[in-house]
């Protein structure tokens, strides 16, 4: 599960803090306890499906902003699966996805998706979502079970990972995701808990 393959990458370059109920029993299967939250050392937080309130929005003649103030979301709740936070504030967040498309084009869902090949555009929009309506995300990024890498620096970007795309984590021997593949969420992750970038966060 992609929760925990974030957090054995975070367990291997950072002190956990804390150590939280992970898995809730089920009636029929074991799973992850939403909204649970790990602290590590350095003010770096790890939390799997926490949502973001969304806001009240303003009427069609208002005439003026003050007084409006935004929740976590600028418009409607969002919960993304799993976001790493650093100093209380600043965000990665990576969105599992088990769907793609073949080499085609055509759509694969979950019970094909050993014939996946790239993701859907549909879930690269919901990434520029995430890091368009949340305060201060340093990137968005779809992981999902296919083969292609795809990483879009944004506009002022200070860094590659400082945008949105897709990581693939595509299962081989034993279900774990191919090396290159893990190599490549942990260098996001490591871009990510590096010291800021000169530059500020675009918008």
């Amino acid at each position: 599960m992609c929760f925990f393959l974030v957090k054995d990458i975070l367990d291997s370059k950072l002190k956990p803090l804390s150590n939280p109920v992970i898995i809730r029993p089920d009636e029929t299967e074991e799973k992850l306890q939403e909204g649970i939250s790990i602290q590590y050392e350095g003010d770096i937080d790890l939390s799997y499906n926490v949502s973001y309130g969304g806001s009240p929005g303003v009427d069609v003649n208002w005439t003026g902003i003050s007084g409006y103030h935004t929740s976590e979301s600028y418009s409607h709740a969002l919960r993304p699966d799993i976001v790493i936070t650093k100093n209380g504030n600043t965000k990665l967040i990576l969105d599992a996805k088990y769907k793609g498309k073949k080499d085609n084009g055509e759509f694969n869902g979950e019970e094909t998706e050993g014939n996946i090949i790239t993701f859907k555009e549909e879930d690269l929009d919901k990434m520029h979502t995430y890091r368009d309506a949340l305060k201060n995300v340093f990137g968005a990024f779809a992981l999902y079970p296919g083969n292609e890498t795809k990483i879009y620096p944004s506009h002022k970007a200070g860094r590659p990972f400082q945008g949105v795309g897709a990581l693939p984590l595509k299962p081989v021997s034993g279900g774990r995701p191919h090396a290159e593949h893990l190599g490549n969420l942990a260098k996001a992750i490591g871009d990510f808990l590096s010291p800021a970038p000169s530059n500020r966060l675009s918008p």
